[in-house]
């Protein structure tokens, strides 16, 4: 269903939305002031049926009855002229005065065009995972209101050339709001940046949820790691063997689970070294809530899954697992180097694996 985008009856929200956990987080803005009239925009792409599958469920659970979908093209040229006839058929029905629009994701060039656009309105960074602390301590501490260093190079500067013209230095320096499951975590409290302390999420939770727990049972967040090329497949799953091992000698079970965005290669060789592999069709926020067995443990590369989980479910313990020592690129280097720092002082014990 494209978007209409039609009427002249102005929204005091425009809810951007790609990923479960997106809904999440709109779910607890619409909850703090559900008097706000509101329009939810999806994202998606065509081909990603399990994704969109999930953002469907996701929908349905927390009671989103109206929504459009904007469906985005894997031809980048294509999609820049898709977003910008999408921007002025936005521009022409929206009003700029009492609007609040939701970005999710601070390095989407899109996303930050809007604010061209929309002078007048308030935008509101949300979780996009763990890319929220991170965009937070490289950019936003420093002043930053775009991810600066993709558009020094010649290929950023026609980038941002096409997406803010002249204005990328006013969008540079133009404050945005946060409302951020790690604001607690930031360095500096902002008045302007909200704690989602996914309190609406809780209640749900403790309405439909009397689980037990296992504490022979170990979840793994699975990654796509070999799939974005932060890692060689082989590489992943040698760790993937190791840490296997370890839980066995601990007389535990591990079991994978499959990212939206994970590989059916991968999966199919992870399960032939003897790993179970489990996908739910929820996010685990949400899909943990209708589990009568919890695991006992859950361990990750750094997902946002080890800040969310603790804020839902008491009585798992987690791990973070360094897989950094595999990692082919600067970019991935340096957040691995953000995640352990973030949860050096948290309640979550630490893993190594070696390449060495």
């Amino acid at each position: 269903m494209e978007p209409t985008l039609k009427g002249n009856e102005p929204m005091s929200y425009i809810f951007f939305a790609a990923t479960p956990f997106h809904l999440i987080c709109i779910n607890e803005i619409h909850k703090r002031d559900p008097s706000k009239k509101f329009e939810l925009i999806l994202t998606l792409y065509k081909q990603n049926n399990f994704a969109n599958k999930q953002i469907y469920k996701t929908l349905e659970i927390l009671g989103f009855e109206k929504y459009t979908v904007w469906y985005l093209s894997i031809n980048p040229i294509l999609n820049y002229f898709k977003n910008l006839l999408f921007t002025y058929k936005l521009f022409n029905r929206s009003h700029s005065k009492n609007l609040t629009i939701t970005m999710i994701d601070f390095r989407n060039s899109f996303m930050h065009s809007l604010r061209r656009f929309f002078k007048g309105a308030k935008f509101i960074l949300i979780d996009d995972g763990f890319q929220t602390y991170f965009s937070y301590k490289k950019y936003i501490n420093n002043g930053y209101y775009l991810t600066r260093d993709r558009y020094l190079n010649l290929n950023g500067i026609i980038l941002r050339w096409v997406y803010f013209g002249r204005q990328y230095k006013y969008l540079l320096r133009k404050k945005i709001d946060i409302f951020s499951i790690y604001v607690n975590d930031f360095s500096l409290i902002d008045k302007d940046y909200l704690h989602n302390d996914l309190r609406h999420l809780k209640k749900l939770i403790s309405a439909n949820s009397l689980p037990n727990w296992d504490t022979n049972k170990v979840f793994f967040i699975g990654t796509k790691l070999s799939e974005r090329g932060a890692m060689s497949l082989d590489d992943e799953l040698f760790c993937m063997e190791w840490l296997n091992s370890y839980w066995k000698s601990k007389g535990k079970t591990m079991t994978y689970i499959a990212k939206r965005s994970s590989s059916k290669e991968k999966l199919m060789l992870i399960s032939k070294i003897g790993i179970n592999v489990l996908r739910f069709d929820l996010p685990l926020e949400i899909g943990l809530m209708h589990e009568k067995v919890l695991p006992g443990f859950v361990c990750s590369t750094g997902s946002t899954l080890l800040k969310t989980l603790p804020m839902l479910y008491d009585g798992i313990k987690y791990y973070l697992v360094d897989f950094s020592s595999f990692y082919k690129n600067s970019s991935d280097l340096e957040e691995a180097k953000f995640t352990k720092e973030f949860f050096e002082n948290k309640n979550i014990k630490f893993l190594s694996i070696d390449k060495d």
